[in-house]
């Protein structure tokens, strides 16, 4: 008769640690699954400690498409989407229509890894506030309107602030983008990245930012990284700044990846609120934005 043999605590312990590692594994998979099963955009995660699965549909992608203009498609910026026909950026991305004309620009939405595959949109018109001056203007921040509609399945509007939002020092938000750099210059990835950054007060942002301290007004928040070297920080101009699920802010310049603490400036978008919801409710143009010529 075969005797019994019992496990041994060494040989439950090592079963329990290889569970474990596959349950790490499922939870760190940087492929976001909606509700209903689908795949989403796919995302990679830089150092970052928050579950990042959450819907990120309303991201998509200001490019200069491939043809008499520019010999492959060119990523110029990020934006959100908003409305139906609206998407918001910044304004000094709309520069690019100066260059290229607006027959050559698109939004993509993606519903792929690749920023410049998915679901083209034809601009109809693209509108600056009044008061945009330069990169550094306290009003950079932009409109833009699209000829066919954003209905599609991976095409959903993000939530923005309320005009009162409180944007607490030290709170951590998310900083989305296609483009990351570990150094000042910015390299352009196949997938959309994420980084974990901490809000900055404004005198400690002016203090980091001597040479455009005065640019540093109340409509801009500063976000960055304290003290994590091998932290690779993103760089996408109209990049959202995301806290639970609430679009807050919009990259606008200032980054800095070669040195701590890591940061960027962004567009506070509760400052803007009311004239935003202005252009989404209305069937004019408001007097705060006009074309940029």
């Amino acid at each position: 008769m075969k005797r019994k043999v019992l496990p041994t605590i060494t040989s439950v312990m090592f079963i329990l640690n290889i569970g474990l590692f596959v349950v790490v594994i499922m939870m760190t998979t940087d492929v976001c699954i909606n509700k209903d099963g689908n795949r989403s955009k796919k995302i990679t995660r830089l150092n970052a400690r928050r579950n990042l699965e959450e819907n990120h549909n309303y991201i998509a992608s200001l490019i200069v498409k491939k043809g008499d203009h520019a010999p492959i498609d060119i990523f110029k910026c990020s934006t959100v989407i908003l409305s139906k026909h609206w998407t918001l950026t910044i304004a000094h991305c709309l520069l690019c229509f100066r260059e290229f004309g607006d027959k050559s620009i698109r939004i993509v939405t993606s519903t792929s890894s690749q920023w410049n595959t998915g679901r083209e949109h034809e601009i109809e018109i693209h509108l600056a506030h009044k008061k945009y001056l330069h990169k550094h203007s306290s009003y950079n921040i932009g409109l833009i309107k699209v000829v066919q509609p954003f209905f599609g399945k991976f095409e959903e509007f993000a939530i923005l602030p309320a005009v009162d939002y409180l944007y607490v020092e030290n709170s951590t938000a998310m900083s989305y983008s296609w483009n990351i750099a570990t150094s000042t210059q910015p390299v352009l990835m196949p997938f959309l990245q994420v980084a974990e950054v901490f809000l900055f007060s404004q005198q400690y942002c002016k203090s980091l930012n001597k040479n455009h301290w005065k640019y540093v007004t109340s409509s801009m928040i500063c976000a960055g990284i304290y003290e994590e070297k091998d932290q690779v920080c993103t760089f996408d101009s109209g990049g959202p700044l995301v806290q639970d699920g609430i679009v807050i802010a919009l990259m606008v310049w200032g980054a800095r990846c070669n040195e701590l603490p890591k940061r960027a400036v962004y567009i506070r978008l509760a400052y803007f609120k009311r004239c935003i919801e202005e252009v989404l409710d209305g069937d004019k143009i408001p007097q705060e934005f006009l074309k940029l010529s």
